[in-house]
């Protein structure tokens, strides 16, 4: 399915810029507090903002998250927001990078944003930063379509199944035992426990598995002017640290470093 989405994309081919408007795409799920589908997320706020100081417009389509990665690999979204960097996207996008050209520069980020661990309350399950123990013989972490943390469960040699495009459903599977543990991020698995009444049956794991980066990343094979990313990252970094936008994300409840 993947292959014919990205296909499709390869056959309407690149999409030409047009000055003042970059296309982008976004999951179409919320990710409280930086992206609603209401369009009143913390990331709305912040490319406002971008738009304003640098007279252009943001048109911003919601897919599901395999799919919006794919139309910036083929070049038919200009980018996409917000993606974490690993080698395999950093093949098809751009990211914001230091000066070693290998490493991004997470001062031109959009937020950070953690991963944590589900688990049923009592369960034996636990991981102590580096290591994660209790899980039954055959047993699996359940993940989000497309989400960046398979890289690093992958790494740490954990096994996975990738099955949802939200945390919902995740979180129903594991309230009745059809998975061992949900990694999530952090504000989602949260947000999600509290909508579905779950904070009697499920908890979050300490410490987070992972902390990292988002960017808005722009397709490598979309036509962009050169400057252009650059302009609008140096943009982000200025906005996501002005003293109105810091006042905006307490506002929204958020306490820790956007």
């Amino acid at each position: 399915m993947r292959q014919l989405l990205l296909i499709g994309f390869l056959l309407l081919g690149p999409q030409t810029w047009a000055a003042g408007q970059l296309n982008l795409c976004k999951i179409d799920t919320d990710a409280a507090p930086w992206m609603l589908k209401d369009g009143v997320g913390l990331n709305n706020v912040l490319l406002s903002m971008v738009e304003k100081k640098l007279a252009m417009r943001f048109d911003i389509e919601a897919l599901p998250w395999k799919r919006c990665l794919a139309a910036v690999a083929a070049g038919t979204k200009d980018g996409a927001l917000s993606a974490s960097f690993n080698a395999e996207r950093n093949g098809f996008a751009l990211f914001p990078m230091q000066a070693d050209g290998k490493t991004p520069d997470a001062n031109r980020r959009i937020m950070f944003e953690s991963y944590s661990l589900y688990r049923r309350k009592g369960d034996p399950l636990s991981w102590d930063g580096s290591k994660l123990t209790g899980m039954k013989p055959g047993g699996f972490v359940a993940i989000q379509l497309g989400y960046s943390i398979s890289k690093d469960l992958q790494q740490m040699g954990v096994p996975y199944e990738e099955s949802e495009k939200s945390v919902a459903p995740l979180l129903r599977k594991l309230e009745h035992k059809l998975v061992d543990a949900v990694a999530t991020l952090t504000n989602d698995g949260d947000s999600g426990i509290t909508a579905l009444r779950l904070q009697g049956v499920i908890e979050r794991i300490e410490p987070p598995l992972v902390r990292k980066p988002y960017f808005l990343i722009f397709s490598r094979a979309a036509k962009l002017p050169t400057e252009l990313p650059g302009r609008v990252w140096a943009a982000l970094e200025e906005a996501r640290e002005s003293p109105e936008y810091l006042t905006t994300v307490r506002q929204h409840g958020y306490l820790g470093t956007p």
